[in-house]
């Protein structure tokens, strides 16, 4: 049931009794047209009503991205309220009405609203004076932490786990809040931290491989058991892909390639490998890893935990499985991440350099997603000249 304010008149006919709106004995009453008079119903007073369509006036725009970035509500500390009064103070005097432009005044200088101004001056002149303005947000305020349950997070399969977008969706969680529950060490990444114990030649070793010079690189997957595969591995595939796939621009500097220390591998004088790197008149050189340096490898480095993440994802149950999900992640590997890890192995051998060879050191954070977007990511990295004649120093000491 619809009821109006307007006042009701009392109408006789012939017929009975019957109510209606308008001005007793005016036939020609236009209405109501006070506040809030809609303009569509300028002809409701006809019978019948007439269908004229009027035009109402145009909607407001709203701008969700300024809604999206509005700034939140900000909460004033003790010394920014009374910073805030003493400036009123200045303006207004002892007085306990504020005068006309003083609130716009304050708060233009103290970048505040208005209505923060005039809140303080209100808790100033109650409470009597300066130290009755104060902040009212004991200990702990805000938005509350939100807790992560360590029991539902080990209840989580480890294979579903590896990452912390896996484990951010098993959570029912973001992503940012797990990465902050890392960075405050509520959780860890379980890794393996290769720190073995050096002895002085090794530290020396690290030293001579760092300050060696080189071209470029081209390194191999090992999947031999012996040092007979080895080599016919690198004969019939490695050297034979190099040779194909090398610039030409580029074809007659020294190239090496690096193996790590296994037993199974062979020797970097081997012959039959030396013979055939030497065919076409290729200078083509193996060379060995320092001793105990995983640092020192780029597969150790980042290549292989990236690709084992990418593996792990997969989930394959048998052997042809096994086979078929490696070659598949090392073809959706994307080459800018294979760029970000040679310069972290660059970085990784500039401090090696810089502490002497020492493993404990601190690798610099590089910044190299920010630097790639903009379109300032090196390609080598440069080392001081002092800090490499200190370590060529450090090599020759007996």
């Amino acid at each position: 049931m619809l009821e109006s304010s307007r006042p009701a008149t009392q109408i006789r006919n012939g017929s009975g009794i019957g109510f209606g709106f308008g001005e007793c004995g005016s036939g020609n009453s236009v209405g109501y047209r006070g506040n809030g008079y809609n303009p569509n119903f300028d002809n409701a007073d006809e019978y019948p009503p007439s269908r004229g369509h009027v035009q109402a006036p145009p909607r407001r725009s709203i701008d969700l991205n300024a809604l999206v970035n509005k700034r939140p509500r900000k909460h004033y500390y003790t010394h920014e309220k009374q910073h805030i009064y003493s400036l009123i103070l200045q303006l207004n005097g002892p007085g306990k009405r504020l005068k006309r432009g003083v609130s716009s005044s304050v708060a233009q200088v103290a970048e505040c609203p208005r209505r923060v101004v005039q809140r303080i001056w209100k808790e100033g002149v109650k409470g009597l004076g300066i130290h009755a303005v104060k902040c009212n947000c004991f200990k702990k305020c805000g938005r509350k932490k939100i807790k992560l349950n360590i029991e539902a997070l080990e209840a989580i399969p480890p294979s579903e786990r590896t990452t912390l977008a896996q484990v951010a969706l098993n959570m029912n969680m973001s992503k940012s809040t797990i990465q902050r529950r890392l960075k405050e060490k509520e959780i860890r990444r379980i890794s393996s931290e290769l720190k073995p114990a050096l002895t002085p030649q090794n530290i020396k070793e690290r030293v001579v491989y760092c300050l060696r010079k080189r071209g470029e690189w081209e390194l191999k997957p090992c999947k031999s058991v012996d040092k007979n595969k080895s080599r016919e591995y690198l004969v019939k595939y490695v050297l034979p892909a190099i040779k194909a796939r090398w610039p030409e621009s580029d074809r007659w500097n020294t190239i090496y390639i690096q193996q790590d220390n296994a037993k199974t591998h062979i020797q970097p004088n081997d012959e039959v490998f030396l013979r055939e790197a030497a065919r076409g008149g290729w200078d083509i050189r193996m060379v060995q890893q320092p001793p105990n340096s995983p640092d020192t490898n780029i597969n150790d480095l980042g290549w292989f935990a990236s690709i084992q993440s990418m593996f792990q994802k997969k989930m394959p149950k048998t052997l042809p499985e096994i086979v078929q999900k490696v070659e598949e992640s090392l073809a959706e590997y994307e080459h800018e991440k294979l760029n970000r890890i040679w310069l972290s192995h660059q970085n990784c051998m500039r401090e090696i350099i810089k502490h002497k060879g020492s493993i404990h050191y601190d690798l610099p954070h590089m910044k190299k997603e920010m630097l790639e977007r903009q379109g300032l990511l090196p390609v080598r990295l440069t080392v001081d000249k002092q800090i490499v004649d200190d370590a060529i120093e450090f090599v020759n000491m007996p």
